[in-house]
């Protein structure tokens, strides 16, 4: 099959609506990052990920219901959605044991640090396997996700690909951090470019992509070469 603009178009609006009838049915859980990130969840599963080889980690697990759409709708085993957040049902943060979940995540910042240990892991083992990661505001207002990019971009861990759904909103209101953190990346790219000639890896070191519009990030554009940190506006 190929993919093209279109199917992804199609295939993504499956997983958004198999996400929202999931949490409808529940009568809890988190819309947002069913509607806003279904395009992101879907590309990588659809053109990207490598079953065999990748994994993939949703640090922001309050979007599990988005997770667990993607995976029914890629033939993995995961139950019965209406199942979601019952006794018994699918949990409402996503846990490992379940087909398809890499990683049990929901306290903020920790998927962003087991996508790190992961690439580590796949470094140490010498393996070529990708490890891709969705991260929200939340998890970057974590210490523990900010300490844990530092070291991927320290160990140059070019087989992780880090996505930030940005969109400056959190469960409390208007997303703050200690600093601005999208200025901040930004400052840390120009330096770190200035810096690579003498190979001080003392900054994080990414290679950026800013995404105000979905639509152009192609599979040519998004390329396996080094560490990627995806900033995603809400309005995409």
């Amino acid at each position: 099959m190929v993919i093209d603009s279109k199917n992804l178009h199609e295939m993504s609006n499956a997983v958004r609506a198999t996400a929202l009838r999931a949490l409808r049915h529940a009568k809890s859980g988190h819309v947002g990052i069913a509607l806003g990130a279904a395009d992101i969840i879907t590309m990588i599963y659809a053109v990207f990920l490598n079953p065999s080889r990748d994994r993939f980690v949703l640090s922001a697990g309050h979007g599990s219901a988005l997770l667990y759409a993607t995976l029914k709708l890629a033939g993995y085993r995961v139950g019965e959605l209406d199942s979601l957040r019952r006794l018994n049902g699918l949990p409402g943060h996503p846990e490992f044991g379940i087909d398809g979940v890499s990683a049990t995540t929901g306290p903020l910042g920790q998927g962003v640090a087991n996508a790190v240990g992961m690439a580590i892991a796949e470094k140490h083992l010498e393996r070529d396997g990708k490890i891709y990661c969705i991260c929200s505001d939340g998890d970057l207002m974590e210490g523990v996700a900010q300490e844990a990019i530092s070291f991927a971009g320290r160990y140059e861990l070019n087989n992780l690909v880090l996505l930030w759904d940005n969109n400056g909103v959190s469960i409390d209101g208007a997303a703050q951090t200690d600093v601005n953190v999208a200025m901040r990346m930004l400052m840390i790219l120009m330096k770190s470019m200035m810096q690579f000639q003498n190979r001080r890896m003392d900054q994080f070191l990414f290679n950026v992509i800013l995404c105000w519009d979905w639509g152009p990030v192609s599979p040519e554009r998004i390329a396996h070469t080094g560490l990627k940190f995806l900033m995603r506006k809400s309005h995409c």
